[in-house]
């Protein structure tokens, strides 16, 4: 979450804090692709996706129920916002990162999913109808290479001729709707305290997953529950929805939106350790070389300038 809304409620840490802030938030995060992987088998995207908030929301209820039912005018009038803010970044971002780790591997999904700042750089031109400084665009190029070249696992040619993954699709397409929620969230501003913002995008989303996950266990051959996907939701539910947008938060907060996000260019380094020693996945010569390409691309075009027209 990087909203500009007011986070009087989130201390103002000094010195290395905010850096290790933000580098917890990165590590559970990537905890967070990892759990995306493991459920494959274990529980559909449909389970996961739906009880994750439903836990979100029952562990900060006793706190924020309150303070946020005294700010209900407020919350009324930007009532179209916040549903569009929460079907972007908790419902469509999440929901089809899990549909694709049932095809691809969770160091892919981390690499793909870090080319977000690059997304958010064309997206802000387009909707802006200006271009982006030139160290930016530079970035933009080099990232695509490199993305191209992952994708294709080392022979671009291929994306031409047979298209792209279904998977790798909707990791792009769910980076793409975190990067539409970035925008959106500090174009809107709305005025309501952080944890409050949160809490009421995690009520809309598991309102909004609840008839899919209903639907899909009401199937005849519906996954039963098991003690293991109790588990990955309470990650999900905990690590992933609350206590990484926290940590976040309080990098926020100290250093600004800017820095902190260069921590986020480390989640792939993060998603391939947990999955080598978790799911014994190894990085091949196309991942290595595209993906360090692509994090190259993203690194250099947040360096050089990558703002663009308000």
């Amino acid at each position: 979450m990087t909203s500009k809304v007011a986070t009087d409620d989130i201390p103002n840490d000094p010195g290395i804090v905010p850096i290790v802030s933000a580098l917890l938030a990165v590590m559970i995060w990537a905890g967070n692709t990892v759990v995306a992987r493991m459920s494959n088998g274990a529980m559909s995207a449909a389970t996961i996706s739906c009880l994750r908030w439903i836990i979100a929301g029952v562990a900060i209820t006793p706190w924020l129920a309150l303070p946020t039912w005294r700010n209900r005018v407020r919350v009324l009038e930007w009532t179209r916002q916040l549903l569009t803010l929460s079907l972007l970044g908790m419902v469509l971002c999440q929901a089809l990162v899990y549909l694709a780790a049932a095809q691809t591997s969770a160091t892919h999904i981390g690499i793909i999913f870090a080319t977000t700042p690059i997304l958010t750089i064309l997206t802000s031109a387009a909707l802006t109808r200006r271009l982006p400084s030139a160290g930016a665009l530079g970035g933009t190029v080099i990232s695509l290479i490199g993305l191209s070249y992952l994708l294709s696992h080392g022979a671009p040619s291929r994306l031409l001729t047979s298209g792209l993954g279904w998977a790798d699709g909707l990791v792009l397409l769910s980076a793409l709707c975190y990067a539409m929620y970035g925008l959106l969230l500090r174009r809107w501003s709305i005025p309501l305290p952080t944890w409050q913002l949160l809490y009421l995008q995690i009520i809309v989303a598991a309102c909004l997953t609840l008839p899919w996950y209903l639907w899909d266990s009401s199937k005849p051959d519906a996954i039963p529950f098991s003690w293991r996907a109790s588990g990955l939701i309470l990650y999900a539910g905990i690590g992933g929805s609350l206590a990484a947008p926290y940590f976040y938060l309080r990098s926020i907060q100290s250093i600004g939106p800017a820095k902190s996000s260069l921590m986020l260019n480390l989640m792939p380094v993060f998603v391939a350790l947990v999955a080598g020693t978790q799911l014994g996945e190894t990085i091949g010569g196309p991942e290595l070389i595209g993906g360090a390409v692509a994090i190259g691309g993203v690194v250099l075009g947040q360096l050089l300038g990558n703002r663009v027209a308000r």
